[in-house]
């Protein structure tokens, strides 16, 4: 009878183990702790879109992602239920054109963590973004000083915009946004080779012309200094007709989000108490996103 109970309760003492294994915290972010069993899960879901990740680079997104997810709360952004939500009703939407995410969808969507190790961090990458790091004014002051004091140099003088941006060594940049070809720059200028990649094309198009020349009327400059991408910028509406819209924008490439990262993270501790398998792969850096 001994036997037998050593031998029924062997499975349960194995399964035990592996458990505390799985449990088992690779790195704390403040009091929140990642286990071995979230980097697993996550590192599998990201193999979807990239085999050749590994352990360490799933380990430094989880770690980002709740890095992030602190700084949020310290500045007052709260990611509620509602908005995790949404999220997962846009990422489902988005799957129907995309086969990775489709399939990321079809084997990982159900999975009980599956919100907290890719729903949320892909919403506090864009929710920092747009919510805190465009609007931190104190990050972001000398490059807004520079704009504040060239649009009221010119904005009961829109037609000094060239002369005024040249002087205050601000670059300058001309576009125009046509119904099928979007918004296109003019590619013969020479003056913002140093600037971040511009957005462009029908979508970019459409948002800009109705979020910005709409809202200023021919031969005006723009009412405040603008945010587009990486750049903040004053914008002329040099004419618009039913065919098409021919802007100037004059701006300068503020500081990117990986420096507004690093220096507001240095207030959340980070312990990482294990260290993964790496291949040496670093996690990318968000892309740059157009307000």
């Amino acid at each position: 009878m001994k036997q037998i109970t050593q031998l029924l309760l062997l499975p349960l003492a194995l399964a035990f183990i592996v458990s505390c294994t799985g449990s088992k915290p690779v790195a704390m972010v403040g009091e929140k702790k990642i286990t071995k069993d979230d980097v697993a899960l996550r590192l599998s879901m990201m193999k979807v879109f990239n085999p050749q990740m590994n352990e360490k680079v799933a380990m430094e997104q989880l770690i980002r992602s709740e890095t992030l997810l602190q700084v949020l709360k310290s500045k007052g952004v709260e990611v509620k239920d509602q908005m995790v939500e949404t999220e997962m009703s846009r990422l489902k939407g988005s799957s129907k054109n995309n086969p990775k995410l489709e399939a990321l969808m079809k084997d990982y969507g159900s999975k009980r963590k599956f919100k907290d190790l890719y729903v949320v961090p892909t919403l506090v990458e864009g929710l920092a973004f747009r919510e805190v790091f465009q609007k931190d004014a104190t990050f972001h002051k000398d490059e807004n000083e520079k704009m504040e004091k060239l649009l009221a140099a010119v904005k009961n003088n829109p037609s000094k915009l060239e002369e005024m941006a040249k002087q205050m060594g601000v670059a300058l940049k001309k576009g125009v946004i046509k119904d099928k070809e979007g918004l296109t720059w003019d590619s013969t200028d020479r003056d913002v080779a140093h600037m971040p990649a511009l957005p462009s094309g029908v979508g970019f198009g459409q948002f800009f012309k109705k979020m910005l020349l709409e809202k200023t009327p021919t031969g005006k400059v723009s009412d405040k200094v603008e945010s587009i991408g990486q750049i903040m910028a004053v914008v002329r509406n040099d004419s618009s007709s039913k065919d098409s819209s021919k802007f100037t924008v004059a701006m300068v490439a503020r500081k990117n989000f990986g420096d507004w990262f690093n220096q507001n993270s240095q207030s959340i501790k980070v312990n990482r108490l294990e260290e993964p398998n790496s291949n040496a792969q670093k996690p990318p850096m968000p892309a740059p996103k157009a307000n």
